[in-house]
């Protein structure tokens, strides 16, 4: 029988993530390799990812973001740092996947949780000066 992570209290913690991008549109790929840091505040989690980029031929960068994540009706609700909404998910199924428009882009997301507490999460985005697709895997650290 499959776990699934029930709140987002069980995402509480560090976990390491790696990242890989296919930039079809450059012909570049890329991988971000780092961690995950997810903490309470009062409406939810605070989720920090800090690590460094590869892309391309190019020398690795730092690189750092901030989204907020949120309980709304049952789902949890993923948002940039400044409260405008990305994407959300429902906790009890294995395989949730959402949908998000910033014109002229979209932005399809797809979780995959039963391998919990392994999971991913998969990106494809398109739109005229876009078209890659991200794949990111946690490992819980603590």
């Amino acid at each position: 029988m499959t776990t699934l992570p029930q709140g987002l209290d069980e995402f509480v913690g560090l976990w390491s993530i790696e990242r890989r991008i296919d930039d079809r549109m450059l012909g570049l790929s890329g991988i971000f390799a780092g961690t995950a840091e997810f903490m309470s505040d009062a409406q939810g989690l605070i989720c920090l990812e800090d690590g460094m980029l590869s892309y391309g031929s190019a020398d690795p960068l730092p690189a750092t973001r901030r989204y907020l994540w949120r309980m709304a009706g049952g789902r949890v609700e993923i948002r940039f740092e400044d409260e405008r909404p990305l994407v959300g998910f429902a906790l009890n199924t294995p395989h949730p996947h959402d949908r998000h428009f910033c014109e002229p882009d979209s932005y399809d997301a797809a979780f995959d949780f039963a391998r919990w507490p392994e999971w991913t999460s998969t990106w494809k985005v398109r739109g005229p000066r876009k078209d890659y697709r991200m794949v990111s895997s946690y490992f819980r650290v603590i």
